[in-house]
């Protein structure tokens, strides 16, 4: 009985260990540099855009997304997670409410975003035709 407590705390520890800011290196601030456009592949650089996007993360599992567009300024908050499976991290963002920000298929208060090496971030809702929006990293931590 004491091998099985003893396992199933370890178990719980790493399960833990995985949603955590477990990235010292992970960028704090990461600005929109492309879209590729849906089934066309299309590439618009972020400077052919009408719009700005930031996200900021902090060390809190916090973050904020905004969005500059002209004279009008978007905000949304939540909370993110790591989630490593092989050879891929991704960040599961979760908001604090449904909003127009949130990139994906379904209309859910989640995104995911695959978090390539810390070079780059890939998100979007792809998987139901729109578009790839890529990111990179502006703000290092210390």
């Amino acid at each position: 009985m004491e091998n099985f407590k003893l396992f199933f705390i370890v178990l719980l520890l790493v399960s833990c260990n995985n949603h955590e800011f477990i990235n010292e290196d992970f960028a704090i601030g990461w600005k929109l540099s492309s879209l590729e456009l849906g089934l066309s592949g299309e590439i618009v650089k972020s400077e052919d855009l009408s719009f700005e996007e930031t996200y900021y993360f902090n060390q809190n599992n916090s973050f904020t997304k905004i969005r500059t567009e002209k004279d009008q300024i978007l905000k949304a908050e939540g909370t993110y997670l790591f989630e490593s499976s092989g050879d891929v991290t991704k960040l599961i963002l979760t908001y604090n409410q449904i909003n127009e920000l949130i990139e994906n298929c379904d209309g859910s208060d989640t995104e995911i975003l695959i978090n390539e090496d810390n070079q780059q971030l890939i998100g979007g809702p792809s998987s139901c035709d729109g578009p790839i929006y890529t990111y990179m990293p502006f703000i290092k931590r210390d």
